[in-house]
């Protein structure tokens, strides 16, 4: 008992003293907020196809590069369908009697130079056989391209029909 040493008001201010000492040591509560932003949804961009057709039927049995008469297109790959369009193309091939091979290829009439990538073929197929190309990449520029056919071995190829792909 501390009442013969302290008085009342000297017991109040070390219970003064004390508490003092008490809300120094202990850590306030703090309440953390956090921001959580709100999602934003981008617009779903679906990318659209185009189709430019060539017309055929054309044979031949050079054994050499010749134009398909009649196939010329003129288009500007990036002005017309974008930067970041991407072209294949796909026909339809055959070789008479089933033996041999048909080849078919783009060729750039503006700068004089076949499409590099475009070149696509099929073997013994007496029957049109559809072929597709991968993905290439046509010079800048409004240019002018035709198809091109040739046999491996003098066989009669036909080119049937074809198109040009762009994905943009």
């Amino acid at each position: 008992n501390l009442g013969f040493i302290c008085d009342a008001s000297c017991r109040t201010e070390i219970k003064k003293a004390v508490q003092d000492e008490i809300s120094k040591s202990t850590p306030k509560s703090t309440v953390a907020t956090t921001t959580i932003p709100k999602p934003t949804v981008a617009p779903i961009v679906s990318k659209q196809t185009s189709y430019i057709p060539f017309a055929g039927p054309i044979t031949s049995t050079s054994t050499d590069w010749v134009d398909a008469t009649g196939t010329d297109i003129t288009i500007d790959v990036v002005n017309d369908y974008g930067k970041n369009a991407a072209v294949s193309w796909q026909t339809s091939l055959k070789v008479a009697d089933g033996n041999g091979q048909a080849y078919a290829r783009l060729f750039d009439v503006t700068h004089g130079i076949a499409v590099s990538g475009s070149e696509i073929s099929t073997t013994n197929n007496s029957d049109y056989q559809t072929v597709s190309s991968g993905n290439f990449t046509l010079w800048s520029g409004r240019n002018t391209y035709r198809v091109q056919i040739k046999s491996l071995n003098s066989f009669v190829v036909t080119f049937g029909s074809g198109r040009m792909k762009i994905v943009y």
